[in-house]
């Protein structure tokens, strides 16, 4: 809607302006005499009053609220706020034992600026298997992001998966790769537990 584009203070006087006189704020493209209502009954005239003030409140409650979608391209550029890059590869969010989803976001730091490959390792607890996930986004600064999959999308509530960060590779790894244990490599971060939700 027009009203969206404007600051609170206008969408504030546009609303109030809209009550006291809902024709007005229209322009004269809508022209309905408040004395002569010809043709239109006064409750019909009352129930578009009506409807136009909840659109009019619905523009202005929800004009500074955003969309899930761009809530997710927000956090696939990153955290906002300036991480510190600590010696060596790390895992910074989310912490150990937090509760995740199935895709959750991991946000982590490495301070080697060579490095071109970060590979994130997600181990079901008790398992034998280890999968490799899709390549990590590294940015010029030296943090890094990555969106694995922790289980499956049906796995059950309270089952803990660890995941760790590689850099390095002494072998080469593809995405969704198996693996008997954690690979070799030069570099590798700290180990996170995360609890399915």
């Amino acid at each position: 809607m027009f009203i969206c584009g404007l600051s609170s203070r206008i969408r504030f006087r546009v609303f109030r302006a809209f009550v006291a006189n809902p024709i007005s704020v229209f322009g004269n493209g809508l022209t309905i005499d408040k004395a002569n209502q010809s043709g239109i009954s006064r409750v019909m005239f009352r129930l578009t009053v009506l409807a136009l003030c909840l659109a009019a409140i619905t523009a202005v409650v929800t004009c500074g609220k955003q969309s899930p979608e761009s809530d997710t391209a927000k956090q696939n550029q990153g955290p906002a706020s300036p991480i510190e890059i600590r010696p060596g590869l790390w895992i910074v969010e989310p912490a150990d034992q937090d509760s995740a989803p199935y895709r959750p976001y991991v946000i982590g730091t490495i301070s080697d600026r060579t490095v071109q490959e970060v590979w994130l390792i997600v181990h079901l607890g008790g398992a034998e298997e280890y999968w490799g996930q899709p390549l990590t986004a590294r940015r010029e600064d030296g943090v890094w992001l990555n969106q694995p999959h922790v289980g499956l999308a049906d796995t059950p509530a309270g089952v803990g998966f660890e995941i760790r960060a590689f850099a390095k590779l002494r072998t080469s790894l593809e995405p969704g790769t198996m693996l008997n244990g954690w690979p070799e490599a030069k570099l590798s971060s700290n180990t996170v537990t995360l609890i399915r939700q």
